[in-house]
C-alpha cells in the first residue's frame, strides 16, 4: 500500500469535515453517528478515527473551519489603532457580512445553535463553546476599557457587563 501524502491527508480530513456539516444537519449531532459519516464521505470509519478522537473532537474542527476566522476578528482589538469601539463595530461588520455571504458558515453556525443536544459524550463541544466565549467577552471588555480611557469618560457599567451584554447581541 502506498503512503498517502500530507495533501492526500488534508483531503481525507476535509472530506470527513464536509460529510459531518451535511449529516449533522441532516441528522442532528446525538443522532449521528460516526460510521454515518465515514459512509457519506465514502471512507472508513478507521479514516474518521485516524483524523479525529471522538465525535466531539470531528465537531470542534468543523466549528473551528468556520468560527477562528469570526474570533480572530476580536484578537488584538484593544491593541489597535485609534478608538477601540469604532474598531469594534468594523470588525463586527466583517464578521456579519461574513456570515451573511458564505454558505459554509451559515450551515455550520446553523448547526450549533439549533442541531447540538448538549449530551454527555459531546461536553468537550460545551467546553469549547464556554472557553471561546470567556475569550471573546474578555477582549471586548478590554476594548471597552480602553475606549473609556481614551475618550476621558466613565462607563456607565462595569465593562464586563457590557461585554456580556453585547457578546449576547
Amino acid at each position: 500500500m502506498a503512503r498517502r501524502t500530507k495533501q492526500d491527508a488534508q483531503a481525507t480530513r476535509e472530506a470527513l469535515l464536509d460529510a459531518a456539516e451535511r449529516v449533522f444537519e441532516q441528522r442532528g449531532v446525538s443522532r449521528t453517528s460516526l460510521a454515518q459519516i465515514a459512509e457519506a464521505a465514502g471512507l472508513t470509519r478507521g479514516a474518521v478515527y485516524w483524523h479525529f478522537k471522538d465525535k466531539a473532537d470531528l465537531f470542534n474542527a468543523m466549528m473551528e473551519r468556520v468560527t477562528l476566522p469570526l474570533e480572530t476578528e476580536l484578537e488584538g482589538l484593544a491593541q489597535c489603532a485609534g478608538d477601540p469601539v469604532d474598531a469594534l463595530m468594523q470588525r463586527l461588520a466583517r464578521s456579519l457580512a461574513r456570515i451573511a455571504g458564505d454558505a459554509r458558515t451559515q450551515r455550520v453556525l446553523s448547526i450549533a445553535t439549533m442541531m447540538v443536544e448538549l449530551v454527555e459524550d459531546l461536553s468537550p463541544v460545551r467546553e469549547r463553546h464556554v472557553r471561546a466565549d470567556n475569550v471573546n467577552v474578555a477582549r471586548v471588555a478590554h476594548a471597552f476599557e480602553r475606549a473609556s480611557a481614551l475618550r476621558g469618560q466613565p462607563l456607565h457599567a462595569p465593562a464586563r457587563q457590557l461585554a456580556d451584554g453585547f457578546h449576547a447581541l
